[in-house]
């Protein structure tokens, strides 16, 4: 928290385990029955996560979640998240990537997660 005060970022993202999508804020709501909780950047969200989804073969056609991406409550609950804190308290645009169904995957699997993820990283 104090770094990321120190150092003002605007865009970031925390990479995760168990299964293959973006997901973007917010993870919780005031509502517990909210099946969504739109932030005031929704649109801009939706937009940097599909950035990032279209890149990613895998995740972009993924089953579970139309173009690989979804709002974090539309997925489920989560309270005290690090995308919602850094938007509410920093300003800054995070989102959650799930790189693999797998939450602990075989170091030999990294050359292919490079290879899906590669180009997404680098554009978003």
């Amino acid at each position: 928290m104090n770094w990321g005060f120190q150092h003002s970022p605007v865009l970031s993202a925390n990479f995760h385990g168990g299964t293959v999508v973006v997901n973007y804020p917010y993870d919780s709501d005031f509502d517990p029955w909210a099946s969504y909780s739109a932030c005031p950047d929704d649109q801009l969200f939706i937009a940097q996560s599909l950035t990032y989804s279209q890149l990613n073969a895998p995740m972009y056609g993924s089953t579970t979640f139309p173009q690989g991406i979804t709002n974090g409550v539309a997925w489920y609950t989560a309270h005290g998240g690090m995308q919602d804190w850094n938007y509410e308290w920093q300003g800054c645009n995070d989102v959650t990537i799930e790189l693999s169904h797998t939450k602990w995957p075989a170091f030999s699997t990294i050359p292919q997660f490079w290879a899906d993820n590669r180009a997404a990283m680098l554009a978003y």
